[in-house]
């Protein structure tokens, strides 16, 4: 083993929180390591008792030298750098890497004594490290969970090509489900960009070929719910517009459980659509944010309906196909979501948390009922407190959140409930 000599640095490393690095001589300091202890004295009482609070940040003093035809510029730099906030990183030239905080700076400069040295004497602290852990990025850990979902989902639908393969007839089926959930999309959309028209487009051709490429079909499918801008408005707009699509998609579904055939086949290819309007639902609250707590609790509970309505259809089709008669083998029937199971559910818990946590910093409702007829603009001014300057925007949100239309944009009647967000 080597000694101490061998690890003993020729000198001091220090590097600011903005990357300036120097270079240092050091002779030694005494490192002090306090513990902090309160004593208390007891009335009628000898001696005291102690409360051991435990240690104080380590001080270390440091006499720096800085030497060379340049120590003057060497050390007006530092100098300089001593007022950069944060941590400083400092390679001592006996214990190592350190991250320490700066706290005074005293420059002995002896141009007659020492004109190629200037000395620094410095006193530093190492900070304890934050106990509380950064807040987590919600949004991220959304978009990521999405991500999982989508590659579990394509994972998932590799067994619609095996079904499929089994018969013409089942082949067909999956053709048959694809469309349907490709109609149900078209239904909804009031106007697609390019994009969504084009893949749309890609769906239906895909459907009629005579090979049935699942995979392209399946990619096609992800692609087309995490579509931005498949669905317009507020968020809980986009996802009750989400929730409508998988609530046709569950009906039809459960329509199939009746079906004597082909059950695992349409189960499959109805999982992978009903994988896809989560995977747009997670989309979709990541790129736009609530405007008020109602909007973005009322999102999370038409999420969560969707999630327990699509779990029961899945398990209802798992059941129907394990009891169909004339089927002998266990590869023959549906098992719900056997890639996509952890990653739906890692998914749900990251919009939960996103949603609850983006909650807290919205707007409150308030309802009021008038009692007299109001202008509509009065009202703004009072409840919003609004300024020449916002009344407009103010003026806007009473008449969008309350949707008032004609006359009642001027005057709303006595008795009309009306909602406030403050």
């Amino acid at each position: 083993m080597s000694s101490w000599i061998n690890r003993l640095r020729p000198g001091i490393t220090l590097v600011s929180p903005k990357g300036n690095r120097f270079e240092a001589k050091w002779r030694g300091d005494d490192i002090t390591i306090q513990k902090r202890v309160n004593r208390v004295s007891h009335p009628d009482q000898d001696g005291e008792s102690s409360q051991d609070l435990g240690l104080n940040s380590p001080d270390y003093p440091f006499v720096l030298y800085f030497d060379g035809p340049d120590c003057d510029l060497k050390e007006k730099d530092f100098s300089r750098a001593f007022a950069e906030r944060g941590v400083w990183e400092v390679t001592h030239p006996l214990y190592g890497y350190l991250r320490l905080q700066p706290v005074k700076i005293v420059i002995r400069a002896q141009p007659v004594e020492s004109g190629n040295v200037i000395e620094v004497s410095s006193e530093w602290f190492e900070p304890a490290e934050d106990g509380a852990a950064p807040a987590p990025d919600t949004s991220a850990a959304v978009s990521a969970a999405v991500s999982a979902l989508s590659e579990t989902a394509l994972a998932d639908a590799e067994q619609i090509s095996q079904k499929a393969a089994a018969s013409a007839e089942a082949s067909q089926s999956v053709a048959r489900q694809f469309r349907k959930g490709l109609d149900f999309v078209k239904g909804a959309l009031r106007s697609a960009n390019d994009r969504i028209t084009a893949i749309m487009e890609t769906i239906n051709d895909l459907t009629m070929q005579a090979y049935l490429d699942v995979a392209a079909l399946s990619g096609a499918v992800i692609q087309l719910y995490e579509s931005p801008g498949l669905f317009a408005g507020s968020i809980s707009n986009r996802v009750s517009m989400f929730a409508l699509l998988g609530n046709r998609m569950i009906a039809d579904l459960l329509a199939a459980v009746g079906v004597p055939q082909n059950k695992p086949a349409i189960a499959l290819t109805g999982e992978l659509w009903l994988n896809a309007v989560a995977c747009g639902v997670g989309m979709a609250i990541t790129e736009k944010s609530p405007q008020t707590r109602g909007e973005a609790l009322a999102a999370l509970r038409l999420y969560r309906a969707f999630l327990e309505r699509s779990a029961a259809v899945l398990d209802a089709l798992a059941k129907a196909s394990a009891i169909a008669p004339g089927r002998s083998s266990i590869r023959e029937q549906y098992f719900p979501r056997v890639a996509s199971a952890e990653a739906i559910l890692t998914l749900n818990a990251a919009i939960a948390r996103h949603m609850m946590s983006v909650a807290f910093d919205l707007k409150t409702e308030k309802r009021i009922v008038l009692d007299r007829p109001t202008s509509p603009l009065f009202l703004t001014i009072r409840e919003y407190n609004c300024t020449a300057a916002n009344a407009d925007y103010y003026y806007d949100l009473l008449c969008r959140s309350n949707n008032l239309l004609g006359r009642e944009l001027l005057l709303l009647q006595a008795g009309r409930e009306v909602v406030i967000y403050a």
